[in-house]
């Protein structure tokens, strides 16, 4: 679940938005890595199966235009690399490699590779940009141990300071609440200021989520029904807001049923995301 139950939360006010944006520089290029790491335990027509998956990728940021209220960004996705395992077989890819792109098992999300996309930012949320993260569709995935999406909007999301944080002490807490507009999701967030310096704020986050319904994943409709729980840590820089890194931790429960056959779901992941 990584991008819907993201650590960052964007419900803003004007003038906390203001007070954000002011302090980034137009042209500013930075370069995000995003790492994740997946398990899971499951059963598949009578028999046990493990899969583990494996993913880092690299996005090319720069900042287009701030103004009080927005913030418009070129985002591109440059390279992914990883690997995916199960029942005693196990692929690698790397968009650099010509290969990766000729295999129908990576090559449907390799073709944004390279691709400018225009993301804008307006108080606080996400506008105009080409896809969101599915993220019903990257839990299961990988549960049948297959490659989950990569969403550049996911990932960018990330990178500023949520502005309730602002000005405010350590120990102090909100919620933020998400529901999905099919209703198949929903999720409830805590986040804490945990730690606060002339350079850095860290904050924690501990996040439930439910996934109730229908989804298609690997070319298969696959009935869900799961629940999981995420801890997250993510630090800023106090001056800029921009983000330095973040870790989150999730584990995900329950079932799943694809062509009439029902497998429970075990996952657990680990994500790590850094700007260079």
């Amino acid at each position: 679940m990584k991008y819907s139950i993201s650590i960052v939360a964007f419900m803003v006010g004007i003038s906390s938005v203001s007070a954000q944006y002011g302090k980034l520089s137009v042209g500013k290029k930075i370069q995000v890595v995003h790492l994740s790491k997946m398990s899971n335990k499951t059963t598949m027509m009578g028999t046990d199966v493990e899969s583990n998956s494996s993913d880092s990728v690299f996005v090319d940021v720069e900042i287009k235009k701030v103004s009080d209220t927005a913030i418009t960004l070129s985002s591109v996705l440059r390279r992914i690399t990883g690997k995916v395992s199960a029942m005693g077989q196990e692929q690698s890819f790397d968009s650099d490699d010509k290969k990766s792109a000729n295999n129908p098992l990576f090559s449907g999300f390799l073709k944004d590779l390279n691709k400018e996309e225009s993301i804008t930012i307006v108080k606080g949320k996400l506008t105009n940009t080409k896809k969101e993260a599915n993220n019903e569709t990257e839990v299961l995935t990988k549960a049948l141990g297959g490659v989950g999406n990569v969403s550049t909007a996911g990932i960018t999301s990330q990178l500023f300071l949520p502005v309730q944080a602002i000005n405010k002490p350590v120990g102090y807490k909100w919620t933020s609440e998400e529901k999905s507009e099919d209703g198949k999701m929903n999720s409830v967030a805590i986040f804490t200021i945990t730690k606060l310096t002339d350079a850095e704020i860290e904050i924690t986050s501990n996040t439930s989520t439910s996934l109730s319904g229908k989804i298609q994943a690997m070319g298969m409709e696959i009935e869900e029904n799961v629940v999981g729980s995420t801890t997250g840590i993510v630090v800023y820089n106090s001056v800029t807001g921009l983000l330095i890194k973040g870790n989150q931790k999730n584990t995900t429960t329950g079932k799943g049923e694809v062509m009439g056959t029902t497998f429970p779901v075990n996952l657990q992941g680990d994500t790590n995301i850094f700007i260079k």
